[in-house]
């Protein structure tokens, strides 16, 4: 079911390196970039980068995660990404996708609660406006928001305000991650 999707997204809540975590955190984690091919022959191909987890090996982790993606896409996977950067000047960027066959133009930004400025934050007047510029070059606008407080099945009203502020800002689906618990839908 997943190959056979024009766009499958995951959040990679998890820096591809092989370099050791170096973020002071209660469970560090960091993936040998081998095994993106694992979620790529699964069928996953619409990557949100932009989470808490993004820079447990550091800027390095980082650069490794984006250079891992880029050789994937070398080597012929169709895939896209946003959320990280290897300059903080480029972390609020709008991604562009035209899946193969379709006449629509996709925009995919994503945000997340991280302790570094290479992945673009969800709560700043950028995000809003990064959302409003894919709104002007896109059919579709699809935001990654890695934001919330973990275990909680409703998120807090700033939150869900936060949300439908993207949807304001032109979003047409947001998607949001991080409680690590099924949270509600709401059709905005």
């Amino acid at each position: 079911w997943i190959r056979r999707s024009d766009l499958a997204f995951v959040n990679l809540e998890t820096p591809l390196t092989t370099r050791r975590p170096v973020m002071a955190r209660r469970w560090p984690i960091v993936t040998d970039p081998s095994r993106l091919g694992w979620l790529l022959s699964a069928g996953f191909n619409l990557f949100s980068l932009a989470n808490n987890h993004t820079h447990d090996a550091g800027d390095h982790g980082v650069a490794d995660t984006l250079t891992a993606m880029e050789a994937a896409r070398a080597d012929g996977h169709s895939l896209w990404w946003a959320g990280a950067a290897r300059h903080k000047d480029d972390a609020y960027r709008v991604t562009l996708i035209k899946p193969d066959g379709k006449d629509v133009t996709i925009a995919f930004v994503a945000f997340g609660e991280a302790r570094t400025a290479l992945v673009p934050r969800p709560g700043t007047e950028e995000a809003l406006a990064l959302v409003t510029e894919a709104a002007a070059v896109a059919d579709v606008v699809i935001v990654s928001a890695h934001s919330g407080r973990e275990y909680r099945h409703v998120p807090r009203a700033h939150r869900a305000e936060r949300f439908r502020r993207f949807i304001d800002a032109g979003a047409d689906v947001v998607l949001g991650h991080h409680p690590h618990v099924v949270q509600g839908v709401e059709a905005y």
